[in-house]
């Protein structure tokens, strides 16, 4: 077993991943908020759509959170996922930011399309009650990845590392899980991604989220003859699964759907 978990952490060093990093924002909304949030989004996408022209920002997607199992009692009620080339894009876009120079760029940007006032007005209404924000990368995921769709139901699972060997499990031991299914048409990619930042509201436990887009009316094959062939025999498959259990807990798991896309 330890030839095993040396083999997987060597192959896991050669590795190189792109640059490119995420802000994940969990959105906790006050009681009644939830038309003027959506006003506040649609004023901010063309702080992102500028961001994009510039080339520094890839994709912005918003999701709305449909359950939420374990985490903080005051659930998200949505999450956007902000896509960046790299660390130094993100830092760049709030260079020479400030209140005064957002307002006029927006405003600029929806004249003809929502007047002075209700943005003035939507950008000072207290629509949030808390802010969630986490910094993440990729690490790893299935190929060939599909592009995200509007009504595409994406399950997080927010994963805490208990084992130095974490990482090498979900890359070299779940990601042929998830790439079985992907190849059999049960599940349409997934993702494992760090993170490594955070703000001072977002909760200490995670370091890592993992993001899985099923098939809608495909069943996910966590055991089959098939699957445990790929493995070498049932045995292996279940005391490779075992120690990838007991190398993490998981605190909390969401299930969002995708509302808005914008790359």
């Amino acid at each position: 077993m330890k030839k095993i978990i040396s083999v997987l952490t060597l192959l896991v060093s050669c590795l190189s991943f792109s640059q490119v990093i995420s802000s994940v924002d969990f959105h906790v909304l006050n009681s009644g908020m939830e038309n003027d949030y959506l006003k506040l989004e649609q004023i901010w996408n063309e702080f992102h759509k500028k961001n994009m022209e510039d080339g520094k920002m890839i994709r912005w997607t918003m999701l709305k959170v449909k359950n939420v199992n374990g985490g903080p009692d005051d659930s998200a009620n949505y999450v956007t996922v902000n896509t960046f080339r790299s660390l130094e894009d993100y830092n760049s876009i709030w260079e020479n930011i400030t209140p005064e120079s957002f307002n006029k760029l927006v405003k600029k940007r929806l004249r003809g399309k929502m007047s002075s006032r209700t943005i003035n007005k939507i950008l000072n209404l207290n629509i949030k009650k808390g802010h969630r924000s986490y910094m993440i990368k990729p690490l790893s995921g299935t190929s060939s990845a599909p592009k995200l769709q509007k009504g595409d139901i994406i399950l997080l699972d927010a994963m805490s590392q208990t084992s130095d060997d974490y990482e090498n499990y979900e890359t070299l031991f779940a990601k042929d899980i998830m790439q079985f299914n992907v190849d059999n048409g049960n599940l349409k990619l997934w993702g494992f991604t760090k993170i490594f930042d955070r703000n001072e509201t977002a909760s200490k436990g995670p370091t890592h989220f993992t993001w899985r887009i099923p098939v809608k009316g495909k069943e996910f094959d966590w055991g089959s003859e098939k699957l445990y062939e790929k493995f070498g025999n049932k045995f292996i498959y279940d005391k490779m699964l075992e120690m990838t259990t007991e190398s993490r807990t998981t605190p909390a798991n969401a299930e969002l759907e995708v509302i808005e896309i914008m790359q």
